[in-house]
């Protein structure tokens, strides 16, 4: 009876000390529930294998458009009048431009349309002015601030969620860049916007040696640096309106364009099967330019601030060129790219009807429309093969082997012969006069018959340039290429990560605190062996090293027992002794975000080491944070949240509460050196400091697992067919396949039909360069491209030699004359020509064929 008695007084005891030690009562980080938007986008993706796809792309795919939802903050900052006013006219020139072609004069144009090419395609001269008409743009303030920044400022706030995650991404930004091309040919009519291929930086071992990221380009990034803040370049020393200075974090994680990922994209045949919400992401046109995003990093990693970085339009040219590119494609396949918008469009933000926005009547629709393309055209991205191996640029070179351009060490281009002052424009004070007095490289074609030219068929020009289609397929022996790009050195090096420190447009360390967090990391598969072996009877034995996993069978049984190797990075490598996992903190009730990298040992089963993540200070409220981990090849790092009573660490959802509670241990720290001395015990024993542990609420854990964690779905780890496709979401229709293959031809467009067979249903060739000629036409033909055949023409009246490949002086198509609307009653006017001018327009004829490029499509 008394044993009785007594149980309930030490029950009650054991309930009080429950009490005491629950989370709302003494824990300072709690965890939360991941967001509704961002719980939907994981769930939609459940069944996405990250064998299949980057999973740091997926996760800034699904996270990145909702964080400025969830902070309250989709109404942008008021604009100034005098933004308004110039956004606005600029919107009125694309609506007046829209539907008509637009007569230019500058040389770098078409007859009737502005030729976009790829950034390292122009000549410095053309680059330089390319970036004097940016810089331009951001030192007029007759516009507030500026109006580079009144027109980065479209894409904040609430147009994030209409431009992102839905069929509009294509249209929206299309008219964006048509804004920003007006603007820049406000400044200089000669601009037309370049595009940069990301795809063939990705040729090398480590794209950050392209000449891309060097101060003769968009600069920020030393050669196999990866910046900080940019202080070289055109753009060095740019500061944002409300996120600090221009910074670039180059490299150090997320991924270029890679050609895998073009030909996906362009072996679909329905919009809606490369863009949200019923794509796979591996087919996904949004999904993979958000990898060049995190790769450039800094404010290009964020939706809000991308669009202050001048590389950003670079970046969605391309991605402009490559839907432009599935469009030609749907032609041939009898499909209107204009009436092919989704059906099921998801948010809607993106319903068909519903306005896109800048203060225009536009539809979502409407920007799939023609239209919008009639002022200017794409000159197709580098190519090569090894009948015309170069690939027209001095910073590009061709791989024989892979049929494909990469870029050269910018220490081994050969410097372009001075023409003035960098962006120098003729006719400004203080310019050399252009073009400048040199000797003719070339004689003019001179045609058989007339009166001193030598008699025979003429030859081709001995300086004709390798790699134009009318010039010899053999490169001159000067000039020949490498055929594999050059192997670089790896540097086994710790990238460094610089912050903005911006809190909600305010930019200060003080206003931060860190966050201590453990980071537990498996021993990559990839790492066969460690070179470390171990010794019996005095010999070693070579076949498992001491530190393998599968060398010990208990170990062997939770490390490689259960895991698959998800896709990383194309130039991940994680068979070195040591790697690098980026921990970060996006802000939920603030805006703000903190990276940082801890330094993983990967030659252990587990390793164990420690991150210092910041966030907005609590103690002036509290604080809402998503905390996310990936290891340096991109794959997900799961989360795990320490329970308060039993300390152990269960799975969460990587979203924290933090607040300020008086007289509590703190979880947090106010200075890096602080968190350092709150994590290690130096005051107990300075010799031998004891670590803090139970400080540590958040853990991440790396390792391989091939699904995504939040997403509610346990990872199989069966094998499964890659080819398999899962509908995105259930009753949605799976994509159906391709239309039969046509056995004795292939379609390229309306006007161009080859008499070869494409090579499948979805994918037309595979050799890049790669040329025939167009069935029944004198001059056209098609040149592989990205998997796809891609029209041109012969300048001039030349005519396309189907067996050499080359286009030919010797047998002239017949002229056409363009059609001239004419007053009744009216002749046509006729052009009394001098021998003096008509030798000084061959002078200019030949310059436009030694230089090439767009004046293919002017002359031809």
């Amino acid at each position: 009876m008394k044993l009785h008695q007594s149980t309930p007084s030490w029950s009650f005891l054991h309930v009080i000390f429950l009490l005491v030690n629950l989370p709302s009562s003494c824990a300072i980080i709690e965890k939360d529930d991941l967001p509704p938007e961002i719980q939907k986008c994981y769930s939609n993706y459940a069944h996405v294998s990250l064998r299949d796809v980057v999973g740091q792309t997926l996760s800034w795919f699904c996270e990145a458009p909702a964080v400025r939802t969830l902070r309250n903050s989709d109404s942008p900052a008021p604009q100034p009048l005098s933004s308004v006013r110039y956004v606005s006219g600029l919107v009125d020139k694309v609506i007046a431009n829209r539907g008509r072609r637009v007569k230019r004069q500058a040389a770098i144009h078409s007859r009737d349309k502005c030729v976009r090419r790829e950034y390292r395609m122009l000549s410095d001269y053309e680059r330089n002015a390319y970036h004097r008409a940016i810089i331009a743009l951001k030192h007029d303030t007759s516009v507030e601030p500026n109006k580079y920044d009144a027109l980065a400022a479209l894409h904040t706030g609430l147009a994030t969620r209409i431009a992102h995650f839905g069929p509009n991404f294509l249209g929206w930004h299309r008219v964006y860049l048509l804004m920003y091309e007006v603007a820049l040919q406000e400044v200089d009519p000669s601009i037309c916007l370049p595009y940069w291929d990301s795809s063939l930086d990705n040729e090398l071992d480590d794209p950050r040696q392209s000449p891309i990221f060097s101060p003769g380009f968009i600069g920020g990034g030393t050669v196999a640096g990866n910046g900080g803040v940019v202080s070289d370049g055109p753009f060095a020393g740019w500061e944002t309106p409300n996120d600090g200075p221009l910074i670039r974090n180059i490299g150090g994680d997320g991924e270029l364009f890679t050609l895998e990922s073009i030909e996906a994209i362009l072996s679909r045949e329905r919009t809606r099967d490369i863009v949200p919400p019923l794509s796979l992401p591996a087919n996904d046109l949004e999904f993979h330019h958000g990898g060049v995003h995190v790769y450039i990093g800094g404010i290009m990693n964020q939706l809000d601030t991308a669009a202050y970085d001048p590389v950003f339009y670079l970046h969605h040219a391309f991605v402009d060129y490559i839907w432009e590119l599935f469009r030609t494609r749907q032609r041939a396949l009898r499909i209107d790219p204009q009436l092919d918008y989704p059906e099921e469009f998801g948010s809607p933000f993106h319903a068909p009807n519903e306005t896109m926005g800048f203060n225009l009547n536009l539809t979502t629709e409407q920007g799939y429309s023609d239209d919008l393309t009639t002022s200017y055209e794409y000159d197709p991205s580098p190519d090569c093969s090894e009948r015309r191996p170069t690939c027209g640029s001095r910073y590009l070179r061709c791989n024989t082997t892979r049929g494909r351009c990469y870029p050269v060490i910018p220490s081994t281009v050969t410097p372009e012969p001075p023409t003035g002052m960098p962006g120098c424009r003729p006719g400004q004070p203080g310019c050399p006069t252009w073009p400048p007095t040199r000797p003719p490289t070339r004689p003019p074609i001179c045609p058989p018959g007339q009166p001193g030219c030598p008699a025979g068929p003429p030859t081709r020009p001995p300086t004709c340039l390798p790699g134009q289609p009318w010039c010899p397929t053999s490169p001159p022996p000067m000039s020949t290429p490498k055929p594999t790009p050059p192997k670089q050195p790896c540097k086994q090096e710790v990238l460094p990560t610089q912050n903005n420190f911006c809190i909600d447009g305010m930019c200060d360390t003080n206003g931060w605190v860190y966050v201590p967090v453990k980071v537990v990391s498996m021993r990559p598969p990839g790492l066969k062996k460690y070179d470390s072996y171990p010794i019996s009877n005095g010999k070693v034995s070579k076949t498992n090293d001491i530190y393998q996993p599968s060398a010990y069978a208990e170990t062997n049984r939770y490390i490689n027992g259960i895991r698959g190797v998800p896709k990383t990075y194309d130039r991940c490598d994680d068979t070195k002794g040591f790697g690098q996992v980026y921990v970060q903190s996006n802000g939920l009730s603030y805006s703000g975000i903190y990276k940082e990298a801890a330094v993983t040992d990967l030659r252990l089963a587990t390793s164990l080491s420690i991150a210092y993540v910041a966030v907005k200070d609590p103690r002036n409220g509290p604080v809402k944070a998503l905390f996310r981990a990936f290891d340096s090849c991109g794959r997900i790092c799961r989360t795990a949240c320490k329970d308060p009573v039993t300390g152990r660490y269960n799975t969460c959802s990587g979203v924290l509460n933090i607040k300020d509670v008086a007289g509590k241990p703190k979880q947090y720290s106010k200075t890096y050196g602080e968190a350092t001395l709150d994590t290690w015990d130096y005051a107990e024993n300075e010799d031998c400091p004891s670590f803090q542990s139970e400080d540590n609420f958040l853990t991440f854990y790396c390792d391989y697992r091939d699904n995504i964690p939040w997403s509610g779905v346990k990872s199989s780890h069966s094998k499964r067919d890659p080819k398999a496709v899962v509908p995105m979401n259930p009753g949605h229709p799976v994509p159906q396949p391709s239309l039969p293959l046509t056995l004795r031809e292939c379609k390229v467009s309306n006007d161009c039909i080859l008499d070869v067979p494409c090579l499948t249903g979805k994918t037309q060739c595979r050799s890049y360069g790669e040329t025939h000629k167009c069935r029944g036409s004198c001059n056209k033909y098609a040149v592989c491209n990205y998997g796809q055949f891609w029209v041109r023409s012969c300048p001039f009246d030349w005519s396309y030699h189907k067996h050499e490949h080359t286009c030919t002086s010797l047998n002239r198509c017949k002229k056409l004359t363009l059609p001239r609307p004419l007053v009744p009653n009216q002749t046509r006017p006729t052009w009394n020509v001098s021998p003096k001018q008509s030798s000084y327009f061959q002078h200019l004829g030949q310059r436009a064929i030694n230089h090439g490029g767009p004046f293919v499509h002017f002359f031809g």
